[in-house]
């Protein structure tokens, strides 16, 4: 019996450590639509969230929902949030206006907020600007 519950709990263990290390494309489209929302200060009701899931359903090849891979138990926010910053920078000194989700992204206590996945989806969404800007 007890290396049964052995083998129960090994197995339960290596399942938990699988997914620890990443943030699937379905908590990247939820952490989008929470993201715009609050980047724009909107309240999005349910009919809008649907409609926003289902177009980004239609396009699961954007990088933006590619899954995020990380190493370890949680995602480093500190490199993220310098990743986001620098892209930030970069935006900023550029002849681009910041965008509301970029003015968002530009205040550390607000993204300090966010969760790890709605975090990720900013840097992704600072980074499609930033990554084509000379």
């Amino acid at each position: 019996m007890k290396s049964l519950c052995a083998v129960i709990l090994g197995s339960m263990m290596v399942c938990a450590v699988g997914k620890a290390g990443e943030i699937s494309s379905a908590e990247l489209v939820e952490a989008f639509i929470t993201y715009v929302g609050k980047a724009g200060n909107v309240k999005l009701d349910d009919g809008m969230k649907d409609k926003m899931r289902q177009e980004l359903q239609m396009a699961k090849d954007d990088p933006l929902l590619v899954p995020y891979v990380f190493t370890g138990k949680k995602c480093d926010r500190k490199v993220i949030m310098e990743s986001i910053s620098a892209g930030i920078v970069k935006w900023s000194s550029s002849e681009l206006d910041l965008s509301s989700t970029g003015k968002f992204a530009s205040d550390p206590t607000k993204l300090a907020a966010l969760s790890d996945a709605e975090l990720v989806m900013a840097l992704r969404l600072v980074d499609q600007i930033a990554s084509k800007l000379p």
